[in-house]
């Protein structure tokens, strides 16, 4: 007897897309996918051991040291925000294809600000993404309003990357480029983006290269 245990994957991976896997990159991984299983004549019961990741709510998160495996930087399919390609912006306000989880809340669009940072405040788009983080407390969003650039010093509802001073609009090298796509399919989809080849602020020999990745269900 072969009892092919696709199905149970299947089955596994449906039941964990209602899960938010807020702590990984990766998709679940029960360590049976694809698995066959040969049972003498008989025998009609297996034990069949799962592994079951350590589940995170999305209302909390820590930082932890990952090994360094970006996915690509630069594909032909990628959305390139080129309303940031200056200093200091925020980009339009961009539609997610689902919901995602955020501190216990959803949200299905997020803004792309050009210093390496992911915000799903609705209301900086377009905004000025200003990158001094010397002169008030976190967090600290000013007026709350567009009006200049002091106006908005650190967005909330944020995911910072590599959250610095860096000019995309700065003498570009030809690598220069800062998109985002979503890949995989559910319950393995993610949000990815990728700031390539920005130079520093007032440093145009420093370049900037770092990616944003989010599980998404």
């Amino acid at each position: 007897m072969r009892l092919n245990l696709v199905r149970l994957t299947m089955t596994i991976l449906f039941l964990m897309g209602l899960v938010n896997l807020s702590s990984s990159q990766n998709c679940f991984n029960t360590g049976l996918n694809n698995t066959v299983v040969n049972l003498p004549c008989g025998q009609n019961c297996v034990n069949v051991p799962v592994r079951i990741p350590h589940l995170k709510a999305t209302t909390d998160y820590r930082v932890a040291p990952r090994p360094y495996t970006p996915y690509a930087y630069v594909t032909p399919g990628g959305n390139v925000p080129t309303e940031i390609y200056v200093d200091d912006q925020f980009s339009h306000l961009l539609s997610l294809p689902f919901n995602f989880c955020f501190y216990g809340n959803t949200y299905n669009q997020f803004v792309i600000g050009s210093n390496g940072v992911v915000t799903f405040d609705a209301t900086k788009a377009d905004c000025k993404n200003d990158w001094d983080l010397r002169t008030n407390p976190i967090p600290f969003i000013g007026t709350g309003t567009c009006a200049s650039q002091s106006d908005e010093q650190y967005p909330p509802l944020a995911i910072f990357g590599v959250f610095h001073d860096i000019d995309p609009n700065s003498a570009p090298p030809p690598g220069r480029k800062i998109e985002w796509r979503v890949e995989g399919s559910a319950p393995c989809r993610r949000l990815i983006v990728s700031f390539n080849e920005v130079p520093l602020f007032g440093d145009e020999d420093s370049i900037h290269t770092s990616q944003i990745v989010t599980p998404l269900r």
